[in-house]
């Protein structure tokens, strides 16, 4: 789906970066419940009431925001299988971006009438699942995984290329906990060729900054840095803006990428809601962006359109993070696995263990299991 002919061409989302920080969309199951919609699969909701989504999206249009996001965050056959709504996964991703286009599409005309040339933009959103290629799901099988990685591939590529022909403008993959994961999906990404820009936003599973892995967040960063159009990389949910201050800071230290951040609207209560009034936001994201560590910044778990109003009003007129090469100056070959190794002049000896051994040996239980040549 084409984006509506009558209205100009939008600069890209790159050029739009380079000059201001960008507002993102907030919450949108916050938003169904709040609208009286009681529903176990959001998702469904864009083929029977795709009338309610657009509301939804208009509504954080209308506040200021300059990037809405597809109601598709679980459009895919691995989280629709629990609905035994599998088949009808890429329908519902398909329904999510013409519906989200649209909505933009009139935003932007509706700011064209009003004098005013600034775009919005659609996020094609894909959630992580909530499956773990990674951790097993039975302590006493460490083998067992609910998915394995080419399943999870595939569902990722019928979701991207759904989201794609909707006519979103930028896919996004956010609150990533795992990634192996998060591989699956950009690896689906490579083999569609899709020629679309990609964000990829992290999530933590507490205050020390580690995924729900293990991982730290930069050793998270160097394994998908990779991902072909990669345009900015960042957080979401986990936490209140305040709580997450320091891996704000630490993000913007490693990355070399625009940086987005969504945090939720404070942490939960007893009975699941979210408190964080919309001015407290809003003076944290300030504060951030005045220290030049925004890109993108928007809203997660809790937030509704006037904390995203709130937000855009506290961001108005502040310059943007400046991005510029993480690098020594020097080659640096950066890995990772729980955490990030970097191997440059600094470092004598690396001492690579024989659980790499790239030889096999006859013993190797690996090489058993494979029955590969050298074993």
């Amino acid at each position: 789906m084409l984006a509506d002919p009558h209205i100009p061409e939008r600069p890209s989302l790159a050029d739009a970066l380079a000059r201001r920080i960008l507002i993102l969309d907030g919450a949108m199951g916050t938003m169904v419940q709040a609208l009286g919609c009681q529903t176990e699969n959001t998702d469904e909701l864009n083929l029977s009431q795709p009338s309610l989504i657009a509301t939804i999206l208009r509504q954080y249009a209308e506040v200021g925001a300059d990037i809405i996001t597809t109601n598709s965050f679980g459009c895919n056959a691995l989280v629709q299988r629990r609905h035994n709504r599998s088949e009808d996964a890429p329908a519902m991703a398909l329904a999510a971006a013409r519906t989200a286009r649209r909505a933009a599409d009139a935003e932007y005309a509706r700011r064209l009438a009003a004098g005013e040339n600034r775009p919005v933009y659609v996020a094609g959103s894909i959630g992580p699942t909530g499956l773990s290629l990674t951790m097993a799901t039975d302590a006493s099988d460490p083998s067992l995984r609910e998915s394995d990685f080419l399943s999870f591939k595939e569902a990722m590529k019928a979701q991207i290329a759904a989201l794609v022909e909707g006519g979103v403008d930028v896919i996004q993959l956010e609150t990533c906990f795992d990634a192996l994961n998060t591989k699956a999906a950009i690896c689906a990404l490579e083999e569609l060729g899709a020629q679309v820009p990609v964000i990829i936003s992290a999530t933590v599973s507490d205050k020390s900054g580690r995924m729900l892995t293990g991982q730290t967040l930069e050793a998270f960063y160097h394994s998908v840095r990779h991902c072909p159009n990669l345009l900015a990389f960042g957080l979401n949910c986990a936490l209140g803006a305040e709580a997450m201050r320091p891996l704000v800071e630490e993000v913007a230290r490693f990355s070399d990428l625009p940086l987005v951040f969504y945090p939720n609207a404070g942490i939960p209560d007893a009975m699941g809601r979210y408190n964080e009034a919309p001015e407290e936001m809003a003076a944290v994201m300030r504060s951030l962006a005045q220290e030049g560590l925004l890109n993108i910044a928007g809203g997660c778990c809790g937030t509704t359109p006037a904390h995203i109003r709130a937000v855009a009003e506290a961001l108005a007129g502040l310059a943007p993070r400046v991005v510029g090469p993480a690098s020594t100056g020097h080659p640096v070959l950066t890995v990772s696995g729980l955490e990030a190794y970097r191997v440059d002049a600094s470092v004598n000896f690396t001492n690579v263990g024989e659980r790499a051994n790239v030889t096999g040996c006859p013993s190797c239980g690996w090489c058993q299991y494979h029955r590969c040549e050298y074993g």
